[in-house]
C-alpha cells in the first residue's frame, strides 16, 4: 500500500504583517471574542503571544473582520517609542488617531484640538 502526500500551500506567512484582508486566514474566534467583548464594553483586551505569531497582523485586520458602527480601529506602533518622554508619545498617538480619522473616513478633524506635549 502506498500512502499519497498531497501538496498544500501554507496560507501563513512568516515576515511583514499582513495588511490585505484576502490573504489573512484563519482566526475567526478571536475576532469573535474582541467583537464581543466590545459590545459588553470591556475597558480592556490583551493580545499577546510569542514573537512572529500574527499579533501585528491580527491588529491590522481588526476594522476588516470587527464590525461595530460605534467603534473606529485605529493602528498604532509603539515600536522605537521607548525612549521617548511619555508626553511625547501620547503627543504622537493622538496626532495619528486624528491622521487616520480625516485620511480613512474623511471626518473634519480641523476643530480638534491636541493638547500640547508640555500639557501632556
Amino acid at each position: 500500500m502506498t500512502a499519497s502526500i498531497t501538496e498544500q500551500d501554507n496560507p501563513y506567512i512568516i515576515g511583514v504583517p499582513i495588511q490585505k484582508p484576502e490573504s489573512f486566514f484563519g482566526r475567526e474566534d478571536l475576532f469573535r471574542f474582541i467583537q464581543d467583548n466590545l459590545k459588553q464594553n470591556a475597558k480592556v483586551i490583551l493580545l499577546h503571544g510569542q514573537r512572529r505569531i500574527g499579533k501585528s497582523s491580527v491588529l491590522l485586520q481588526v476594522h476588516n473582520f470587527v464590525q461595530l458602527e460605534e467603534f473606529f480601529f485605529v493602528f498604532l506602533s509603539l515600536e522605537g517609542k521607548s525612549r521617548k518622554s511619555v508626553s511625547d508619545v501620547l503627543y504622537e498617538i493622538a496626532s495619528e488617531i486624528l491622521e487616520y480619522l480625516e485620511d480613512e473616513f474623511e471626518l473634519e478633524v480641523d476643530g480638534v484640538m491636541i493638547p500640547s506635549k508640555k500639557e501632556l
